[in-house]
């Protein structure tokens, strides 16, 4: 009698979520396709994750807790030395 901790997916139960009809979803899909049959109106579709930068913005960054914060206070020490 040996522990198996995938005894309970054996007896799951399964189903299909293809024929489901989600009326929220249905609301926001009317209304993005509403908003395509309008000629000259755009709008972009939300993204699916998170904001993140480009590469390119990486290098603009002041403040940031990977270390360029720390060089800007060693360039603000050394300038109250001076």
């Amino acid at each position: 009698s040996e522990y198996d901790p995938l005894v309970c997916r054996r007896g799951g139960i399964k189903y299909a979520t293809k024929q489901l009809r989600d009326p929220i979803k249905l609301e926001l899909n009317k209304a993005s396709e509403e908003r395509a049959e309008i000629p000259g109106q755009f709008e972009k579709e939300p993204s699916m994750g998170r904001e993140t930068l480009t590469a390119t913005m990486w290098s603009k960054l002041d403040a940031t807790p990977y270390g360029r914060f720390e060089k800007m206070l060693e360039a603000k020490s050394n300038a109250e030395r001076s």
